[in-house]
């Protein structure tokens, strides 16, 4: 039985203060702010040969085929969401990432 056996990246980018985005601005409004970021950073994951594996509420897990591809990745996820203004405010998230 052969195996084949390959590295992968997984980023996990989540919305900072979250919960308190809820509680300033209510859940309508928190929710489409959110959905706005993670839209984003999904939107870029094509550029870096990257996929989505799942959204977790505020969060977001993708796969990349190499770390390096990951990385550019998430410099460019911290410039997409610096850029936006949702419901007001101006969004922020952190990003993981292991190979």
């Amino acid at each position: 039985m052969s195996r084949e056996t390959r590295t992968l990246t997984v980023l996990f980018a989540d919305v900072t203060e979250s919960s308190r985005l809820y509680n300033q601005l209510g859940d309508v409004a928190a929710r489409n702010a959110i959905n706005g970021s993670l839209g984003a950073l999904v939107d870029l994951l094509p550029r870096y040969k990257g996929r989505l594996v799942k959204t977790l509420g505020d969060a977001v897990m993708c796969l990349f085929p190499d770390a390096d591809s990951a990385v550019d990745a998430a410099v460019d996820m911290q410039r997409a969401i610096t850029a936006l203004h949702l419901g007001g405010r101006n969004m922020q998230i952190r990003i993981g990432l292991h190979t």
